[in-house]
């Protein structure tokens, strides 16, 4: 099971009827035993910018590079789709009046 905060704040969002948040960065990674994750870890990213700034072979690319200097963080993966089944939120709300 995922213990990250996030998740529990996304799902009382959602509980609510509210829009999701965007780009929030991850407290704690999944493990690849559950599933896995995309990208590559933050101590590998630490440890690979260390790597290229010494002009060692790195393993990922040099726009990887380029984005883990400005954010290191992974964002949270939250599915990249919106809800079409009902309206929430604001616009809920304005309908109601």
């Amino acid at each position: 099971m995922n213990d990250d905060p996030a998740d529990e704040r996304a799902d009382a969002r959602r509980r609510v009827g509210l829009t999701r948040e965007l780009e929030q960065t991850r407290q704690t990674l999944p493990r690849p035993s559950v599933g896995g994750t995309r990208g590559y870890p933050v101590w590998h990213r630490i440890a690979d910018l260390g790597r290229t700034a010494q002009g060692l072979p790195t393993d990922a690319s040099r726009v990887s590079h380029f984005r883990w200097r400005t954010r290191l963080l992974p964002f949270r993966m939250t599915g990249n789709q919106e809800r079409k089944e009902n309206i929430v939120g604001i616009d809920q709300f304005l309908m109601a009046i």
